[in-house]
């Protein structure tokens, strides 16, 4: 059975799925490897990486080196935020691969810092007239060349070739420069890693609006293209059988696991319509979530679950 959910591209985000069976710190980690670029005269040569257009942003954005570290001891669950994109699927597959010993592991072997090289980011004339028109008094035009010193090789086997190099340049809310909010993927814990993992994503697809078009892209699709494989699942329905929901909710503890919520739900609801959701544990009679958008975890009865979930979609890495 095939299922397309497909609805409003608004906040929390895009959920087609179709369930298959099978700061200015330092740069340095404690999890990810971090190297140094070789000395001699290949380190002197600049490295031109480029910068996926931007997603519309209602508030005053721009393009900026941002120097946060790109980890904290393993990445995990509660390090990821969704951000003002609506791609919940990525936010939520990235909160489950960091849930478990196996996904843990995986998202540690993507992402290598690179350190010493110099590297530049030159924006286009689309992203400048973008980022660049602005009445406050006080605005600074964005600078067209960005460099830095630091850039991560990101090695999902399903990205494209130019989306594998990644430079630290994000978009940004407004600043003095003082310090940087980024305004799509990042983390409560002020790390790079969800963020760098999306911008490669964005590369992949050409831009950020197109890598968040819900019109062409499911859940499953992203989940093949981070994790490497199509997922397993099953659709949520007011019939399922509440111990199969349990079993899944348990196992997501080894196995990463999102799940849907329904497109339309009553206000009262205590989880976002049409949103992925991290799975992360359970009991015969609850669920655990983790919410990406708003970071912060929800438990759900079993029946609730049922009630308001549409479909649940894992796999190992």
């Amino acid at each position: 059975m095939v299922l397309q959910y497909r609805g409003s591209a608004a906040l929390p985000g895009a959920l087609g799925t179709t369930p298959a069976t099978p700061g200015q710190a330092i740069p340095g980690t404690l999890a990810f490897k971090s190297v140094k670029a070789g000395a001699g005269a290949a380190s002197k040569k600049v490295l031109d990486l480029p910068m996926p257009p931007p997603w519309h942003s209602s508030t005053i954005i721009l393009a900026a080196v941002v120097n946060s570290k790109l980890g904290d001891g393993k990445p995990h669950f509660k390090q990821v935020r969704q951000g003002s994109l609506p791609n919940c699927p990525i936010a939520g597959i990235l909160s489950a691969l960091g849930n478990t010993k196996d996904g843990q592991n995986y998202l540690d072997g993507l992402i290598t810092e690179n350190i010493g090289a110099t590297c530049r980011t030159t924006l286009g004339g689309d992203i400048l007239a973008k980022l660049s028109s602005h009445d406050d008094a006080d605005y600074k035009p964005q600078v067209k060349d960005l460099t830095s010193k630091r850039y991560f090789e990101v090695r999902i086997k399903n990205l494209k070739t130019e989306a594998r190099q990644v430079h630290d340049t994000f978009y940004v809310k407004y600043t003095d420069g003082t310090d940087y909010d980024l305004v799509f993927m990042n983390s409560p814990a002020n790390v790079l890693w969800p963020s760098v993992i999306e911008k490669a994503c964005a590369l992949h697809f050409g831009s950020y609006p197109a890598m968040a078009d819900w019109r062409k892209n499911t859940a499953n699709d992203y989940w093949k293209l981070i994790v490497g494989s199509d997922p397993g699942g099953f659709a949520v329905e007011d019939a399922t059988d509440l111990g199969k929901i349990s079993d899944a909710a348990r196992e997501a503890a080894r196995t990463p696991t999102i799940a849907a919520s329904r497109e339309k739900l009553p206000g009262s609801a205590p989880v976002h319509q049409w949103h992925a959701h991290a799975v992360l544990s359970g009991t015969d009679k609850t669920v655990e979530l983790y919410d990406p958008m708003e970071a912060k975890t929800v438990t759900l009865s079993t029946e609730d679950f049922r009630k308001f979930f549409q479909t649940i979609l894992f796999g190992k890495p």
